[in-house]
């Protein structure tokens, strides 16, 4: 069997409501139980300011 796993890298605390974008997608395919390294991953541009805090942390800044 073939999966696909996705991963934002985003905690259950954010909220787009708040103002919070996800900065950051990354997935890899397993193959029966095994992960074959053809994965993805890709930095998406917020389209808005990055708390300095929140990129101390995470990482990704506002400047894509």
């Amino acid at each position: 069997m073939r999966q696909i796993f996705l991963d934002t890298g985003n905690h259950r605390s954010l909220s787009a409501d708040a103002g919070h974008r996800i900065v950051e997608i990354a997935c890899i395919e397993v193959k029966q139980r095994q992960a074959h390294w053809q994965g993805f991953h890709h930095y998406l541009d917020p389209q808005c300011e990055v708390p300095a805090e929140a990129a101390a942390i995470h990482g990704p800044t506002s400047v894509f």
